[in-house]
């Protein structure tokens, strides 16, 4: 039996140990194995007790994944990995930390630690978009790059340690090369949406396909090579049968009438972007000029000439005529032989 002074002697206080005798040591268990504290003070946490029992540090915090190392536009660039995680620790199955407090009989769980992950870098987390205005509209793209001398055609491509990537403006063939404008109108309201050719302007000047877009750049399109109105026209008139020098043509009994905001339209008018164009066919006159317009004719060509309508001669190309008309048109040496 030891007295007195015995406990605080080194070699009292390894008997005590030895023996589990007194109440300077207790013991708690780490991870299922039961570890003897020497109690110092009042208060004893997670840390002391893995001090004691020889629990490597390192242990607690994983590792820090590799960092990754680049070239951008000539100039390296270092991306940190990513801190690894501390291992979690519960005390009786209650979460804790190294700071926590334990007492005697206590039930300590270590997990192992994970390190950190992997860098997972895209090529689109290092470059700059290109913010320009088109029509208007705030819009957004991206500079050209090339990784390791190939063009990137996906900006979610992962860059990895050794990369080189380099970076010029977007021209617009790169921007644009898909883009086409689109017109919008109606027919009798039946909605139609058209794509057209497109130019790209700034300040009122057609843009090359070569400009290199740059920031702030105000930029507008414009329509070209607009489909015309009879494009869209799939309307059947009436007709009637004629002769013209002996051979058979059909005209138009009924013509297309084109308005538009209260306005008649040329059928042959190109189409305007956002017009409610309104169709009617009427019933029309049918002339001698209607005939002659299956003609091909060089007015320039013609020194004289002579109309017969049914074996009778006219003097006007405004004559009206009927179904089954028989209309003969003489000219120049043509009256001599008839």
């Amino acid at each position: 039996r030891m007295e007195g002074s015995e406990y605080i002697t080194p070699l009292g206080i390894v008997n005590v140990a030895m023996k589990k005798q007194g109440s300077v040591f207790n013991t708690v268990k780490i991870n299922g194995r039961n570890v003897n504290m020497l109690i110092i003070g009042k208060d004893m946490n997670v840390l002391q007790a893995l001090l004691q029992s020889g629990y490597s540090l390192d242990k607690l915090v994983g590792l820090p994944s590799p960092a990754i190392a680049f070239e951008l536009n000539g100039k390296l660039q270092i991306k940190k990995g990513n801190m690894g995680e501390k291992a979690k620790i519960t005390i009786n199955g209650v979460s804790a930390d190294i700071h926590s407090p334990i007492k005697p009989g206590d039930h300590v769980e270590i997990e192992e630690p994970k390190n950190g992950k992997p860098v997972n870098l895209k090529v689109k987390d290092v470059i700059d978009p290109i913010e320009f205005f088109l029509n208007g509209e705030p819009k957004t793209t991206y500079p050209v790059v090339i990784k390791n001398d190939e063009k990137v055609e996906n900006l979610e491509e992962e860059i990895k340690d050794g990369d080189k990537i380099f970076t010029t403006p977007p021209k617009i063939e790169d921007v644009f090369k898909n883009y086409n404008e689109k017109i919008f109108f109606t027919i009798n309201n039946l909605p139609y949406e058209v794509p057209v050719g497109t130019i790209i302007m700034k300040d009122e000047e057609i843009l090359d396909k070569d400009y290199q877009i740059k920031n702030g750049d105000l930029l507008k399109t414009k329509a070209i090579k607009l489909p015309k109105i009879k494009e869209f026209l799939d309307i059947e008139t009436e007709k009637m049968k004629v002769f013209l020098n002996g051979k058979e043509v059909h005209l138009n009994k009924e013509e297309i009438i084109v308005s538009y905001d209260g306005k008649v339209v040329d059928i042959e008018a190109e189409v305007a972007n956002g017009a409610n164009y309104s169709i009617k066919k009427v019933k029309k006159d049918v002339q001698l000029i209607d005939v002659f317009s299956h003609l091909s004719i060089n007015i320039e060509e013609i020194q004289s000439y002579e109309i017969y309508l049914n074996d009778e001669k006219v003097e006007s190309f405004l004559q009206k005529i009927e179904p089954g008309a028989n209309v003969r048109l003489l000219i120049n040496d043509q009256r001599n032989r008839s």
